[in-house]
């Protein structure tokens, strides 16, 4: 009898940390102030940090890129809210965000989305957009469909457009396989296995708790569709028509063949900037480490390109 007591012990522990996780999930109190409700399937999770004594100052919205979430950008963040307000959210549904997405995805649902959260934070100011991978596609969308809400672009490491990627077989290749990973992932995210191995995690000290958001079902199946989509999402973007004067700044690595293609697509704007970081790799961008430049970067760019 008393061999078995251990093993009950056991068993009765994991059943109340899955209790708890489950609980966690659905206890929305400390985070209601960082979400708008658009309907009842739909919520946009946001941090936006505002100085009331500063009305005049910048407001940079970022965007992260496929599979990841606002964390990603948070390093950034906290870098850039010295010179200006920052909104920084959780697209479709990603991390703490909630979306019924339509099928197919378009550019243009995230572009709504991105217009409903402007306006419901009553952000009247042009914006300054920072977006990094995918999250480049949707900002650079969203400047054509509204010019007038954009005062600047900064792009970090885009994705080539698209003749490019067909002539490295990309969407043959290596988009199959990454689609195929998030598909296992969504197995796990259905059991809530990843959910709850986060929650051990933190509990130990080596997660940090925001985080478990982006084990759930919804992020997975946001992850699913933008990397189905992607094919679709750079054709539907316009990257041949002028920016004319806008503001753009394009970060990139030092890849050659990746130069020549930026150099063509900054060539769109007269009122532009490229900056190669030659030892970056593409997760580098959103490093700890990498806040710092390119926060630096772009002030000393926005002090001389915009009024």
């Amino acid at each position: 009898m008393s061999s078995t007591k251990p093993l009950l012990f056991g068993f009765g522990s994991l059943a109340a940390i899955l209790f708890m996780v489950l609980v966690m999930g659905t206890n929305d109190d400390k985070i209601s102030e960082n979400r708008l409700l658009l309907d009842q399937n739909n919520q946009i999770y946001y941090e936006y940090s505002f100085d009331q004594t500063q009305s005049n100052q910048p407001v940079f919205l970022l965007s992260h890129g496929l599979a990841g979430s606002m964390l990603d950008m948070k390093p950034l963040a906290t870098k850039l809210s010295v010179y200006g307000s920052v909104l920084n959210w959780d697209r479709l549904s990603y991390g703490k965000s909630k979306a019924i997405l339509p099928t197919p995805l378009t550019v243009e649902f995230t572009r709504k989305r991105t217009e409903a959260l402007l306006n419901g934070l009553s952000i009247k100011r042009p914006i300054i957009y920072v977006a990094y991978s995918l999250g480049t596609v949707h900002a650079v969308h969203f400047q054509r469909q509204n010019p007038h809400l954009v005062n600047a672009l900064v792009l970090i490491d885009p994705p080539l457009p698209a003749e490019k990627l067909r002539e490295r077989n990309f969407y043959n290749t290596r988009l199959p396989g990454f689609i195929e990973t998030l598909k296992r992932d969504r197995l796990f995210a259905m059991i809530g296995w990843r959910q709850l191995k986060a929650f051990v995690r933190t509990l130990i000290g080596m997660e940090e708790p925001e985080r478990q958001a982006i084990y759930s079902l919804g992020h997975t199946e946001a992850s699913i569709a933008e990397a189905e989509s992607f094919p679709d999402f750079i054709d539907e973007v316009d990257y041949q028509t002028s920016f004319d004067n806008l503001p753009l700044l394009v970060f990139s690595r030092g890849m050659a063949v990746d130069r020549k293609v930026v150099k063509a697509f900054v060539g769109l704007s007269k009122n532009s900037e490229h900056i190669i970081y030659p030892d970056f790799t593409h997760s580098d961008f959103i490093s700890l480490q990498a806040a710092t430049s390119l926060s630096n970067d772009i002030s000393k760019f926005l002090e001389l390109r915009t009024n």
